[in-house]
Protein backbone atom coordinates (compact mmCIF):
# COMPACT_ATOMS: atom_id res chain seq x y z
CA UNK A 1 0.00 0.00 0.00
CA UNK A 2 1.33 3.44 -0.92
CA UNK A 3 2.21 5.64 2.07
CA UNK A 4 0.87 9.21 2.20
CA UNK A 5 1.92 11.40 5.13
CA UNK A 6 0.72 14.65 6.62
CA UNK A 7 3.47 17.28 6.58
CA UNK A 8 3.44 20.50 8.62
CA UNK A 9 5.53 23.56 7.72
CA UNK A 10 5.89 26.63 9.91
CA UNK A 11 5.90 30.08 8.27
CA UNK A 12 7.34 33.15 9.98
CA UNK A 13 7.16 36.80 8.93
CA UNK A 14 10.43 38.57 9.67
CA UNK A 15 9.51 41.86 8.01
CA UNK A 16 6.97 43.30 5.62
CA UNK A 17 8.89 41.76 2.71
CA UNK A 18 11.08 38.87 3.91
CA UNK A 19 9.59 35.40 4.37
CA UNK A 20 11.20 32.57 6.31
CA UNK A 21 9.92 29.00 6.37
CA UNK A 22 10.92 26.33 8.85
CA UNK A 23 11.71 22.76 7.90
CA UNK A 24 9.04 20.13 7.19
CA UNK A 25 7.67 18.18 10.13
CA UNK A 26 6.15 14.76 9.49
CA UNK A 27 2.94 14.47 11.52
CA UNK A 28 1.81 10.95 10.57
CA UNK A 29 3.66 7.68 10.12
CA UNK A 30 1.28 4.90 9.15
CA UNK A 31 1.22 2.02 6.65
CA UNK A 32 -1.87 3.41 4.93
CA UNK A 33 -3.17 6.70 3.60
CA UNK A 34 -3.41 9.94 5.62
CA UNK A 35 -5.31 12.51 3.53
CA UNK A 36 -7.05 15.91 3.34
CA UNK A 37 -5.62 17.76 6.37
CA UNK A 38 -7.07 20.92 7.86
CA UNK A 39 -5.41 23.23 10.39
CA UNK A 40 -6.54 25.90 12.85
CA UNK A 41 -4.61 27.93 15.41
CA UNK A 42 -5.29 29.90 18.60
CA UNK A 43 -2.24 31.50 20.21
CA UNK A 44 0.49 28.88 20.45
CA UNK A 45 -1.97 25.96 20.11
CA UNK A 46 -2.15 24.38 16.65
CA UNK A 47 -4.89 21.87 15.83
CA UNK A 48 -4.82 19.49 12.85
CA UNK A 49 -7.44 17.02 11.57
CA UNK A 50 -7.27 14.61 8.64
CA UNK A 51 -8.73 11.49 7.06
CA UNK A 52 -6.82 8.28 7.83
CA UNK A 53 -7.05 4.65 6.66
CA UNK A 54 -4.80 3.03 9.31
CA UNK A 55 -7.79 1.12 10.76
CA UNK A 56 -8.83 -0.42 7.43
CA UNK A 57 -11.51 2.21 7.13
CA UNK A 58 -11.25 5.93 6.55
CA UNK A 59 -11.66 7.73 9.90
CA UNK A 60 -11.05 11.27 11.15
CA UNK A 61 -7.94 11.80 13.30
CA UNK A 62 -6.70 14.78 15.31
CA UNK A 63 -3.46 15.95 16.85
CA UNK A 64 -2.17 19.17 18.38
CA UNK A 65 0.89 21.20 19.26
CA UNK A 66 0.82 23.47 22.31
CA UNK A 67 4.14 25.20 21.61
CA UNK A 68 3.58 26.75 18.19
CA UNK A 69 4.61 23.62 16.29
CA UNK A 70 7.74 22.83 18.27
CA UNK A 71 6.43 19.48 19.51
CA UNK A 72 3.32 17.47 18.75
CA UNK A 73 1.04 15.25 20.81
CA UNK A 74 -0.24 11.81 19.89
CA UNK A 75 -2.94 11.07 17.33
CA UNK A 76 -6.56 11.01 18.55
CA UNK A 77 -9.18 9.07 16.62
CA UNK A 78 -12.37 11.17 16.41
CA UNK A 79 -14.65 8.77 14.49
CA UNK A 80 -15.28 5.04 14.69
CA UNK A 81 -17.78 3.89 12.08
CA UNK A 82 -18.23 0.86 9.83
CA UNK A 83 -18.24 3.14 6.81
CA UNK A 84 -15.93 5.94 5.74
CA UNK A 85 -15.55 9.40 7.31
CA UNK A 86 -13.94 11.93 5.01
CA UNK A 87 -12.79 15.49 4.28
CA UNK A 88 -12.66 17.01 7.76
CA UNK A 89 -12.35 20.73 8.55
CA UNK A 90 -11.33 22.32 11.87
CA UNK A 91 -11.84 25.74 13.47
CA UNK A 92 -10.85 27.00 16.92
CA UNK A 93 -11.88 29.76 19.31
CA UNK A 94 -9.84 29.80 22.50
CA UNK A 95 -10.05 26.30 24.01
CA UNK A 96 -13.08 25.35 21.90
CA UNK A 97 -12.24 23.20 18.86
CA UNK A 98 -14.88 22.47 16.22
CA UNK A 99 -14.62 19.76 13.56
CA UNK A 100 -16.94 18.87 10.66
CA UNK A 101 -16.73 16.11 8.06
CA UNK A 102 -19.00 13.93 5.97
CA UNK A 103 -19.53 10.21 6.48
CA UNK A 104 -21.63 7.35 5.20
CA UNK A 105 -22.69 5.69 8.48
CA UNK A 106 -26.37 6.29 7.59
CA UNK A 107 -26.08 4.75 4.13
CA UNK A 108 -25.87 8.24 2.67
CA UNK A 109 -23.21 10.93 2.79
CA UNK A 110 -24.16 13.39 5.56
CA UNK A 111 -22.39 16.21 7.40
CA UNK A 112 -21.34 15.52 11.01
CA UNK A 113 -19.92 17.74 13.74
CA UNK A 114 -18.15 17.31 17.06
CA UNK A 115 -16.26 19.58 19.43
CA UNK A 116 -13.80 19.73 22.28
CA UNK A 117 -14.25 22.39 24.96
CA UNK A 118 -10.91 21.76 26.69
CA UNK A 119 -8.34 22.39 23.94
CA UNK A 120 -8.54 18.88 22.48
CA UNK A 121 -8.21 16.82 25.67
CA UNK A 122 -11.73 15.35 25.52
CA UNK A 123 -14.35 15.31 22.77
CA UNK A 124 -18.13 15.37 22.71
CA UNK A 125 -20.39 13.08 20.77
CA UNK A 126 -21.07 13.31 17.02
CA UNK A 127 -23.90 15.59 15.87
CA UNK A 128 -25.56 14.97 12.52
CA UNK A 129 -26.06 18.30 10.72
CA UNK A 130 -27.79 17.15 7.51
CA UNK A 131 -30.54 14.60 6.83
CA UNK A 132 -31.41 14.21 3.17
CA UNK A 133 -31.77 11.41 0.65
CA UNK A 134 -28.94 12.74 -1.49
CA UNK A 135 -25.31 13.37 -0.72
CA UNK A 136 -24.04 16.20 1.52
CA UNK A 137 -20.25 16.44 1.27
CA UNK A 138 -17.09 18.58 1.48
CA UNK A 139 -17.89 20.69 4.54
CA UNK A 140 -15.94 23.65 5.94
CA UNK A 141 -16.26 25.27 9.37
CA UNK A 142 -15.43 28.69 10.86
CA UNK A 143 -16.04 30.10 14.33
CA UNK A 144 -16.29 33.49 16.04
CA UNK A 145 -16.90 33.26 19.78
CA UNK A 146 -19.93 31.01 20.31
CA UNK A 147 -21.06 31.37 16.68
CA UNK A 148 -20.17 28.41 14.45
CA UNK A 149 -20.65 28.54 10.67
CA UNK A 150 -20.66 25.50 8.36
CA UNK A 151 -20.90 25.26 4.57
CA UNK A 152 -20.97 22.18 2.33
CA UNK A 153 -21.88 20.81 -1.10
CA UNK A 154 -25.36 19.30 -1.32
CA UNK A 155 -27.28 17.35 -4.00
CA UNK A 156 -30.78 17.56 -2.52
CA UNK A 157 -32.00 19.80 -5.37
CA UNK A 158 -30.84 17.41 -8.12
CA UNK A 159 -27.78 19.60 -8.67
CA UNK A 160 -24.68 20.31 -6.62
CA UNK A 161 -25.33 23.50 -4.63
CA UNK A 162 -23.70 25.23 -1.66
CA UNK A 163 -25.58 25.15 1.65
CA UNK A 164 -24.96 26.87 4.99
CA UNK A 165 -26.06 26.49 8.61
CA UNK A 166 -24.96 27.87 11.95
CA UNK A 167 -25.01 27.41 15.69
CA UNK A 168 -25.33 30.43 17.99
CA UNK A 169 -24.54 28.57 21.23
CA UNK A 170 -21.18 26.91 20.66
CA UNK A 171 -22.65 23.85 18.93
CA UNK A 172 -25.44 23.18 21.42
CA UNK A 173 -28.21 23.72 18.87
CA UNK A 174 -28.25 24.35 15.13
CA UNK A 175 -30.38 26.47 12.82
CA UNK A 176 -31.99 25.45 9.57
CA UNK A 177 -30.14 24.91 6.27
CA UNK A 178 -29.73 27.92 3.95
CA UNK A 179 -29.16 27.46 0.23
CA UNK A 180 -26.45 29.85 -0.98
CA UNK A 181 -26.29 28.99 -4.71
CA UNK A 182 -28.90 28.25 -7.37
CA UNK A 183 -27.29 27.38 -10.69
CA UNK A 184 -27.97 24.90 -13.50
CA UNK A 185 -24.39 23.70 -13.27
CA UNK A 186 -22.55 22.42 -10.25
CA UNK A 187 -21.21 24.43 -7.32
CA UNK A 188 -18.70 22.55 -5.21
CA UNK A 189 -15.88 22.53 -2.62
CA UNK A 190 -16.88 25.51 -0.46
CA UNK A 191 -14.73 27.15 2.19
CA UNK A 192 -15.93 29.54 4.92
CA UNK A 193 -14.24 32.19 7.07
CA UNK A 194 -15.68 34.63 9.59
CA UNK A 195 -14.64 37.97 11.06
CA UNK A 196 -16.98 39.45 13.62
CA UNK A 197 -20.47 39.28 12.12
CA UNK A 198 -19.34 38.93 8.49
CA UNK A 199 -19.31 35.43 7.01
CA UNK A 200 -17.27 34.88 3.84
CA UNK A 201 -17.74 31.88 1.52
CA UNK A 202 -15.85 30.82 -1.63
CA UNK A 203 -16.47 27.83 -3.88
CA UNK A 204 -15.82 26.28 -7.30
CA UNK A 205 -18.57 26.88 -9.88
CA UNK A 206 -19.24 25.66 -13.46
CA UNK A 207 -21.99 28.16 -14.42
CA UNK A 208 -19.75 29.82 -17.04
CA UNK A 209 -18.96 26.56 -18.84
CA UNK A 210 -15.65 26.45 -17.04
CA UNK A 211 -14.71 25.89 -13.40
CA UNK A 212 -14.31 29.34 -11.80
CA UNK A 213 -14.07 30.60 -8.22
CA UNK A 214 -17.04 32.51 -6.78
CA UNK A 215 -17.45 34.42 -3.53
CA UNK A 216 -20.28 35.78 -1.42
CA UNK A 217 -20.65 37.14 2.07
CA UNK A 218 -23.37 37.50 4.63
CA UNK A 219 -23.80 39.03 8.07
CA UNK A 220 -25.84 38.44 11.20
CA UNK A 221 -29.40 39.80 11.21
CA UNK A 222 -28.99 41.42 14.64
CA UNK A 223 -25.70 42.20 16.33
CA UNK A 224 -25.01 44.90 18.95
CA UNK A 225 -21.40 46.06 19.14
CA UNK A 226 -20.16 47.95 22.23
CA UNK A 227 -16.99 50.06 21.94
CA UNK A 228 -15.21 52.22 24.52
CA UNK A 229 -12.57 54.94 24.83
CA UNK A 230 -11.35 57.40 27.41
CA UNK A 231 -12.84 60.86 26.84
CA UNK A 232 -9.40 62.28 25.97
CA UNK A 233 -8.89 59.73 23.18
CA UNK A 234 -10.09 59.83 19.59
CA UNK A 235 -10.36 56.11 18.76
CA UNK A 236 -12.69 53.50 20.22
CA UNK A 237 -11.57 49.96 20.95
CA UNK A 238 -13.77 46.89 20.66
CA UNK A 239 -15.01 47.26 17.08
CA UNK A 240 -16.15 43.82 15.86
CA UNK A 241 -15.16 42.23 19.20
CA UNK A 242 -18.04 40.53 20.99
CA UNK A 243 -18.10 39.04 24.49
CA UNK A 244 -19.98 39.12 27.79
CA UNK A 245 -17.19 40.21 30.15
CA UNK A 246 -15.42 43.17 28.51
CA UNK A 247 -12.39 41.17 27.36
CA UNK A 248 -10.34 43.21 24.85
CA UNK A 249 -12.86 46.04 25.35
CA UNK A 250 -11.53 47.56 28.58
CA UNK A 251 -10.34 51.08 29.37
CA UNK A 252 -8.66 52.23 32.59
CA UNK A 253 -8.17 55.61 34.26
CA UNK A 254 -6.59 56.76 37.51
CA UNK A 255 -8.11 59.90 39.03
CA UNK A 256 -7.89 61.87 42.24
CA UNK A 257 -10.68 61.23 44.79
CA UNK A 258 -13.59 63.52 44.01
CA UNK A 259 -12.65 63.71 40.32
CA UNK A 260 -14.74 61.91 37.69
CA UNK A 261 -13.16 59.54 35.21
CA UNK A 262 -15.02 60.10 31.94
CA UNK A 263 -15.53 57.31 29.40
CA UNK A 264 -17.19 57.43 26.00
CA UNK A 265 -19.14 54.40 24.81
CA UNK A 266 -20.40 53.72 21.30
CA UNK A 267 -23.32 51.35 20.75
CA UNK A 268 -23.26 50.25 17.10
CA UNK A 269 -25.71 48.09 15.17
CA UNK A 270 -23.47 45.61 13.33
CA UNK A 271 -26.44 43.56 12.16
CA UNK A 272 -27.96 43.54 8.70
CA UNK A 273 -31.37 44.66 10.01
CA UNK A 274 -32.60 47.66 12.01
CA UNK A 275 -32.49 47.10 15.75
CA UNK A 276 -33.41 48.79 19.04
CA UNK A 277 -30.56 48.09 21.46
CA UNK A 278 -30.96 48.06 25.25
CA UNK A 279 -28.12 49.48 27.35
CA UNK A 280 -27.62 48.42 30.97
CA UNK A 281 -24.74 49.19 33.31
CA UNK A 282 -23.20 49.04 36.76
CA UNK A 283 -24.42 51.60 39.31
CA UNK A 284 -23.25 53.23 42.54
CA UNK A 285 -21.58 51.46 45.41
CA UNK A 286 -20.11 52.80 48.65
CA UNK A 287 -17.46 55.46 47.88
CA UNK A 288 -18.11 55.28 44.10
CA UNK A 289 -20.64 57.25 42.05
CA UNK A 290 -21.57 56.30 38.46
CA UNK A 291 -23.52 58.62 36.15
CA UNK A 292 -24.68 58.00 32.58
CA UNK A 293 -25.58 60.65 29.95
CA UNK A 294 -27.07 60.32 26.47
CA UNK A 295 -24.41 62.49 24.81
CA UNK A 296 -20.63 62.86 24.92
CA UNK A 297 -20.92 66.46 26.12
CA UNK A 298 -23.84 67.68 28.19
CA UNK A 299 -26.91 65.66 27.33
CA UNK A 300 -29.62 64.23 29.56
CA UNK A 301 -28.78 62.03 32.52
CA UNK A 302 -30.02 58.46 31.94
CA UNK A 303 -28.53 56.79 35.03
CA UNK A 304 -31.87 55.61 36.39
CA UNK A 305 -32.72 53.83 33.14
CA UNK A 306 -29.28 52.30 32.53
CA UNK A 307 -28.94 50.93 36.07
CA UNK A 308 -32.62 49.94 36.20
CA UNK A 309 -34.63 48.27 33.47
CA UNK A 310 -32.39 49.54 30.69
CA UNK A 311 -32.05 52.56 28.40
CA UNK A 312 -32.86 52.14 24.71
CA UNK A 313 -31.01 53.59 21.74
CA UNK A 314 -34.15 53.80 19.65
CA UNK A 315 -34.15 52.32 16.16
CA UNK A 316 -30.65 52.03 14.70
CA UNK A 317 -30.32 51.10 11.05
CA UNK A 318 -27.52 48.78 9.99
CA UNK A 319 -24.12 50.34 10.82
CA UNK A 320 -25.73 53.23 12.72
CA UNK A 321 -24.54 54.02 16.25
CA UNK A 322 -25.35 55.96 19.40
CA UNK A 323 -22.73 57.42 21.75
CA UNK A 324 -23.16 57.87 25.50
CA UNK A 325 -20.98 59.15 28.34
CA UNK A 326 -20.15 57.47 31.66
CA UNK A 327 -18.64 59.36 34.61
CA UNK A 328 -17.19 57.31 37.46
CA UNK A 329 -16.25 59.34 40.55
CA UNK A 330 -14.43 58.04 43.63
CA UNK A 331 -15.38 59.70 46.93
CA UNK A 332 -12.70 61.48 48.94
CA UNK A 333 -12.52 58.38 51.14
CA UNK A 334 -12.30 55.95 48.18
CA UNK A 335 -9.39 53.62 47.62
CA UNK A 336 -8.57 50.82 45.18
CA UNK A 337 -10.42 50.35 41.88
CA UNK A 338 -14.00 50.00 40.69
CA UNK A 339 -15.12 48.13 37.56
CA UNK A 340 -18.12 49.30 35.57
CA UNK A 341 -19.63 46.97 32.94
CA UNK A 342 -21.88 48.38 30.23
CA UNK A 343 -23.92 45.86 28.24
CA UNK A 344 -25.58 46.33 24.85
CA UNK A 345 -28.35 43.80 24.15
CA UNK A 346 -30.30 43.32 20.92
CA UNK A 347 -34.07 43.32 21.42
CA UNK A 348 -34.60 41.22 18.31
CA UNK A 349 -31.92 38.53 18.28
CA UNK A 350 -33.06 35.01 19.18
CA UNK A 351 -31.33 33.66 21.16
CA UNK A 352 -30.33 36.84 22.98
CA UNK A 353 -27.17 38.52 21.74
CA UNK A 354 -25.19 41.08 23.72
CA UNK A 355 -21.79 42.76 23.93
CA UNK A 356 -20.03 44.15 27.01
CA UNK A 357 -17.40 46.85 27.55
CA UNK A 358 -15.56 47.53 30.80
CA UNK A 359 -14.28 50.70 32.50
CA UNK A 360 -11.83 50.34 35.40
CA UNK A 361 -11.32 53.45 37.55
CA UNK A 362 -8.62 53.64 40.20
CA UNK A 363 -8.56 56.21 43.02
CA UNK A 364 -5.15 57.85 43.26
CA UNK A 365 -3.18 57.40 46.47
CA UNK A 366 -0.36 59.40 47.98
CA UNK A 367 -2.06 62.79 47.45
CA UNK A 368 -0.34 65.26 49.74
CA UNK A 369 -3.23 67.61 50.31
CA UNK A 370 -4.80 67.34 53.74
CA UNK A 371 -8.57 67.70 53.45
CA UNK A 372 -8.78 69.02 56.99
CA UNK A 373 -6.33 71.76 56.06
CA UNK A 374 -8.29 72.62 52.93
CA UNK A 375 -11.44 73.04 54.99
CA UNK A 376 -9.83 75.81 57.07
CA UNK A 377 -10.47 78.32 54.28
CA UNK A 378 -12.37 78.93 51.05
CA UNK A 379 -10.60 77.56 47.97
CA UNK A 380 -11.15 76.83 44.31
CA UNK A 381 -8.89 75.06 41.82
CA UNK A 382 -8.77 73.08 38.60
CA UNK A 383 -8.18 69.37 39.13
CA UNK A 384 -7.44 68.80 35.45
CA UNK A 385 -4.38 70.45 33.85
CA UNK A 386 -4.60 74.01 32.64
CA UNK A 387 -5.24 74.30 29.71
CA UNK A 388 -8.24 71.97 29.86
CA UNK A 389 -9.39 69.92 26.89
CA UNK A 390 -13.13 69.48 26.22
CA UNK A 391 -13.99 69.53 29.93
CA UNK A 392 -12.80 71.18 33.15
CA UNK A 393 -13.09 69.67 36.62
CA UNK A 394 -13.28 72.33 39.31
CA UNK A 395 -12.85 71.64 43.02
CA UNK A 396 -13.89 74.07 45.73
CA UNK A 397 -14.05 73.96 49.53
CA UNK A 398 -16.30 75.60 52.09
CA UNK A 399 -15.20 75.85 55.76
CA UNK A 400 -18.77 76.54 56.88
CA UNK A 401 -22.36 76.45 55.65
CA UNK A 402 -22.72 79.04 52.92
CA UNK A 403 -24.78 80.50 50.10
CA UNK A 404 -22.67 80.04 46.97
CA UNK A 405 -22.43 80.63 43.24
CA UNK A 406 -19.94 79.00 40.87
CA UNK A 407 -19.74 80.96 37.62
CA UNK A 408 -17.84 80.87 34.31
CA UNK A 409 -16.96 84.19 32.62
CA UNK A 410 -15.59 84.81 29.14
CA UNK A 411 -12.69 87.18 28.43
CA UNK A 412 -15.10 90.15 28.16
CA UNK A 413 -16.40 89.56 31.68
CA UNK A 414 -19.77 88.19 30.56
CA UNK A 415 -21.23 85.29 32.57
CA UNK A 416 -21.54 82.39 30.09
CA UNK A 417 -22.36 79.55 32.47
CA UNK A 418 -23.81 79.26 35.96
CA UNK A 419 -22.57 75.95 37.29
CA UNK A 420 -23.97 76.27 40.80
CA UNK A 421 -26.27 78.76 42.52
CA UNK A 422 -27.63 77.52 45.85
CA UNK A 423 -28.88 79.28 48.97
CA UNK A 424 -27.19 76.89 51.36
CA UNK A 425 -24.43 74.30 51.04
CA UNK A 426 -22.85 72.33 53.89
CA UNK A 427 -19.12 72.59 54.68
CA UNK A 428 -17.01 70.24 52.61
CA UNK A 429 -14.94 69.71 49.50
CA UNK A 430 -16.87 69.47 46.21
CA UNK A 431 -16.15 68.91 42.53
CA UNK A 432 -18.13 70.02 39.49
CA UNK A 433 -17.52 69.40 35.78
CA UNK A 434 -17.83 72.14 33.18
CA UNK A 435 -18.43 70.64 29.75
CA UNK A 436 -17.47 73.76 27.80
CA UNK A 437 -21.09 74.74 27.04
CA UNK A 438 -22.97 77.91 27.90
CA UNK A 439 -26.28 78.09 29.76
CA UNK A 440 -28.13 77.31 26.51
CA UNK A 441 -26.16 74.12 25.91
CA UNK A 442 -24.14 75.67 23.06
CA UNK A 443 -20.47 74.74 22.81
CA UNK A 444 -18.15 77.64 23.53
CA UNK A 445 -15.00 78.27 21.47
CA UNK A 446 -11.42 77.74 22.55
CA UNK A 447 -10.18 80.66 24.64
CA UNK A 448 -9.45 82.18 28.04
CA UNK A 449 -12.19 81.90 30.66
CA UNK A 450 -12.50 82.70 34.34
CA UNK A 451 -14.10 80.53 37.01
CA UNK A 452 -15.36 82.23 40.16
CA UNK A 453 -16.54 80.99 43.56
CA UNK A 454 -18.78 83.60 45.27
CA UNK A 455 -20.06 83.31 48.83
CA UNK A 456 -21.43 85.78 51.38
CA UNK A 457 -17.94 86.13 52.86
CA UNK A 458 -15.57 85.53 49.97
CA UNK A 459 -15.06 85.77 46.22
CA UNK A 460 -12.26 83.87 44.46
CA UNK A 461 -11.62 84.15 40.71
CA UNK A 462 -9.06 82.18 38.68
CA UNK A 463 -8.15 81.97 35.02
CA UNK A 464 -8.20 78.90 32.76
CA UNK A 465 -7.49 78.18 29.14
CA UNK A 466 -10.16 75.99 27.57
CA UNK A 467 -9.32 74.09 24.37
CA UNK A 468 -12.06 72.57 22.25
Amino acid sequence: MKLVTIVFACFLWTSAYAQVWGSDTRLTNQDDYSLYPSVAVSGDSIHVVWEDNRDGNYEIYYKRSLDNGGTWGSDTRLTNQDDYSSCSSVAVSGANIHVVWYDNRDGNDEIYYKCSLDNGVTWGSDTRLTNHGDASMYSSVAVSGDYIHVVWRDYRDGNFEIYYKRSLDNGGTWGSDTRLTNQDDGSSYPSVAVSGDYIHVVWEDYRDGNYEIYYKHGREEFSPDGQIKNSSETTYIGNNIYNDDGTEQTKEQEVAPGTPAVYHIKIENDGANADNIKVTGTGDVSDWTVRYYDDLIGGTEITGDVTGGGWFTGTLLSDDSKEIRVEVTPALSASGSYEVLVTATSLNAVPEKKDVVKAITTAQTGIEEDIAQILKDYSISLLFPNPSYNRSVIRYSLPEKERISLLIYDISGRIVRTLIRVKSQEPGVYTVVWDGCDDNGMRLPTGVYFYQLKTMRSSITKKMVFVR
